[in-house]
């Protein structure tokens, strides 16, 4: 049975809105959005929340709502990739709100993740074989590669993949910590679990038992056409990996997602937005410390661009991240200088409801 501490910070988590893990989370249905994907020169184009009492620059990788007022200055550009993937690039020394030119339509490519379920105890306790991938995430590779964190004298590991029903039980042992799924079919679409243990006891399920799903070849190739549709429209290549991890996270393709901001990173990206959707990704799959490595990477350059925005949403972020990993203390600090961002924007109810959850930590 869960502790009372425990619940508490559910309780907190919902409350604040944060997007956590759960063992297998369904997709919900959940707000459209709208993606920045070029602008000229910075500072001159800006936007406005409802609940914020004054305008802040924009950055490629903002995300934009419907009601959100967009400002353009006289001599500044900006290009806006909307929800259904069709481009708006709005008139200079004018303000527009962005359903002016994204209006709301049923073809949704990019939807923003809000999945209001439980946290798990994802401490990714270092003693043990905890999984790094594949972990709370679709599939479209039927031989995927299985990655677990290296448990310090630990000589091997057992790993086995079970399906939904028992229909499959693959086993196999390493010395390494990342292998390619060598079954002798590729695995079948449908869900299934990963369990890893050492030579010495320590089992991945000590913090879970965490799966995927591979999805059915008429569903994978219908993704891989729409990411053909993303690619012909030549954008940046840092505002085209945000779009495409965008589009695979409203697919549940988390560690598509994944791997495509990591690699952009490598690739000199250094954009606020790659960075605090990488924390927001990994925090969903439970992998809590290597989201807050991203959270705070992108947190020093949203400080050093004056992003309100995002240091308030990173500060949000590492509240609940800071219960799961490190400290009461460290998780209050965190939401006090989140306080201290929501209201330089004048957004006081994020405020209240911050002063309102501290009492639960």
């Amino acid at each position: 049975m869960w502790s009372k501490q425990w619940k508490t910070l559910i309780a907190f988590a919902l409350g604040l809105g944060v997007t956590v893990p759960f063992i297998k989370p369904a997709l919900p249905q959940i707000p459209r959005f709208n993606l920045i994907i070029a602008l000229a020169p910075p500072g001159e184009v800006k936007f406005q929340k409802p609940d914020w009492s004054n305008f802040q620059p924009a950055s490629i990788g903002s995300i934009l709502r419907g009601d959100y007022q967009l400002l353009v200055g006289s001599n500044a550009t900006v290009e806006v990739l909307c929800s259904n993937w069709t481009t708006w690039k709005p008139e200079p020394g004018r303000t527009s709100t962005v359903n002016e030119g994204c209006p709301a339509t049923r073809d949704n490519r990019i939807i923003h993740s809000q999945n209001d379920t439980a946290p798990t105890r994802a401490a990714n306790n270092q003693n043990i074989p905890y999984l790094l991938s594949p972990r709370n995430t679709s599939l479209l590779d039927n031989r995927p590669t299985l990655r677990w964190h290296q448990v310090e004298g630990a000589e091997s590991y057992s790993v086995r993949i079970r399906g939904q029903g028992l229909d499959l039980d693959w086993k196999t042992h390493s010395r390494e910590t990342e292998i390619l799924y060598s079954g002798e079919q590729p695995l079948p679409p449908g869900y299934y679990w990963l369990i890893v243990e050492t030579d010495n006891g320590q089992r991945s399920i000590e913090e879970g038992v965490f799966g995927f799903r591979v999805l059915d070849k008429k569903k994978a190739t219908t993704l891989l056409k729409e990411v053909d549709e993303l690619q012909q429209k030549q954008l940046s290549e840092e505002a085209n990996s945000l779009a495409l991890a965008h589009f695979y996270l409203s697919e549940d393709l988390k560690y598509d997602a994944i791997d495509i901001l990591e690699q952009s990173i490598k690739d000199g990206n250094n954009l606020v937005a790659t960075y605090q959707l990488l924390g927001d990704t990994y925090t969903q799959v439970g992998l809590n410390r290597l989201a807050k490595e991203r959270y705070l990477k992108g947190l020093e350059l949203a400080k050093a661009a004056s992003d309100l925005n995002s240091q308030a949403e990173i500060q949000k972020s590492l509240v609940t991240i800071s219960l799961i990993i490190d400290s009461k203390e460290e998780a209050l600090q965190w939401l006090e200088k989140a306080q201290v961002s929501y209201r330089a924007l004048g957004d006081e109810s994020k405020v209240r409801q911050l002063e309102e959850n501290k009492s639960k930590i």
